[in-house]
């Protein structure tokens, strides 16, 4: 699954019909002071949901505030966590265009929303009002140490060559990125700081520099075999300043969940 807000005509048709279909309303792709559409596209390139924004008051604040106005998926395509996905690009997007705190919603199906975190502010008789901070609540980190080494990673994660990465204990101890956790689904950075993917971490453990085993180091991707991991990644952390055979790791695998464009 690819994630992207920029919608060919075709997609943003199809789009606006679901919506129109669904809905019957105005047209919820109309451009406005708010956060460019969201959408999941296939392997193939094709449409399988999408989600738009809007900019309204909400009572009790001074300005306006955005919100998810519309929210769809195919139905062929529903309960395999495009909505999930699309909800979670949709907080990075609105942090990302204008450094938004907080997003809202309102819906009568809140149960999905819940599952992500999302808190009620307020009910009503026909639904509720939900939100989420932005990217704040969501971890981010940068493959590598300068643009075309991230560049690279990032190209081998996408090609699903990557499954696995590792850094020293001591840089998560020393206050930098956040620990990696089973089951927590982190966005990795282009160099320059906009979303590339969103992993999910599936194993962690550590492990000494010297007891990282050839399982591990094919699955980062990089190498061909543990004699060239433990060559570039000596060099890695000694221009980092901190290499040692007895080093301790943060040795993760992940999978890919979805992709920016």
């Amino acid at each position: 699954m690819r994630i992207t807000c920029e919608a060919t005509s075709a997609h943003r048709a199809q789009l606006g019909a679901w919506f129109a279909a669904q809905w019957r309303g105005d047209d919820l792709l109309e451009a406005g002071p708010y956060p460019e559409p969201v959408l999941a596209l296939g392997d193939a390139g094709e449409l399988l949901g999408g989600l738009v924004f809007t900019r309204a008051p909400l009572d009790g604040l001074a300005d306006e505030v955005v919100w998810v106005n519309a929210l769809y998926v195919a139905p062929r395509h529903r309960r395999q966590g495009v909505a999930s996905c699309l909800l979670h690009a949709a907080q990075f997007q609105a942090q990302h265009h204008s450094g938004l705190k907080r997003l809202y919603a309102y819906t009568d199906l809140a149960d999905l929303y819940l599952q992500l975190g999302w808190r009620i502010e307020r009910t009503s008789a026909r639904g509720c009002v939900l939100s989420h901070a932005t990217s704040p609540g969501i971890s981010t980190f940068t493959f590598g140490d300068s643009r075309s080494l991230c560049d690279r990673l990032l190209r081998l994660v996408r090609a699903g060559a990557k499954t696995a990465t590792c850094d020293a204990l001591a840089a998560f101890e020393a206050g930098g990125e956040a620990m990696p956790i089973t089951g927590r689904r982190d966005v990795a950075l282009n160099w320059d700081g906009s979303p590339a993917l969103t992993i999910e971490t599936t194993a962690v453990e550590i492990a000494r520099f010297c007891d990282v085993d050839e399982s591990f180091a094919l699955a980062e991707g990089e190498n061909d075999d543990l004699a060239g991991w433990r060559r570039d990644h000596q060099a890695y952390f000694e221009r980092n300043g901190c290499f040692s055979p007895e080093m301790e790791l943060v040795l993760e695998r992940f999978e890919l969940v979805y992709e920016f464009s």
